[in-house]
């Protein structure tokens, strides 16, 4: 959530934000995404050194009675640190299923997304660069590494929201298609 919008005020200050509607609190939605016009209070989350995030509860009527208010405030300041604990912890088991230069998934992510269950049909797609170490040579590493990111742009751009592309090796990518018939 960007700084500028309710929720993203109370997650940098120690200052419950109210939003008369969804957008007022979230900023701009995604296409298709379904949230209704609701008002809310945003309550900052935070551990003993910053923010953390904010607890959203929505509610027609932002006047809450004096003792919710002081139980949804003990709340958050009780649950602040373990959830910058949680976020930490989370934010070291994405780095390590992604791949640092073009931001796809890994190997390893995509041997646990192939371990899942067996009992649908899908594909997988090998994609290897050929002749990229021409590239490194005649133009650098820098040059390299941008044309690895703009692969994953692509290959990010045309798959669907249940693929999964990911960096293999070098120049080596896969792509993940559940529910994919060989025809398709």
């Amino acid at each position: 959530v960007a700084p500028d919008w309710a929720a993203g005020r109370a997650c940098t200050s120690d200052i419950p934000m109210v939003g008369v509607t969804g957008q007022e609190l979230f900023g701009q939605f995604r296409a298709g995404r379904r949230r209704r016009e609701e008002q809310g209070t945003a309550y900052p989350l935070q551990d003993s050194r910053q923010g953390v995030g904010a607890l959203v509860v929505f509610d027609r009527n932002t006047a809450l009675p004096p003792d919710v208010r002081a139980r949804l405030q003990a709340l958050v300041r009780e649950e602040g640190p373990r959830l910058a604990a949680a976020a930490a912890i989370r934010a070291a088991e994405l780095r390590a299923l992604t791949d640092e230069l073009t931001g796809l998934w890994n190997r390893r992510a995509l041997d646990l997304v192939m371990q899942g269950p067996e009992d649908e049909r899908c594909a997988l797609l090998l994609v290897d660069l050929d002749h990229f170490k021409r590239v490194n040579d005649d133009l650098g590493h820098t040059a390299g590494d941008a044309a690895l990111k703009h692969v994953a742009r692509v290959l990010r751009g045309a798959l669907r929201e249940q693929d999964l592309a990911a960096r293999v090796g070098g120049e080596e990518f896969a792509i993940w298609l559940p529910s994919t018939e060989i025809e398709q």
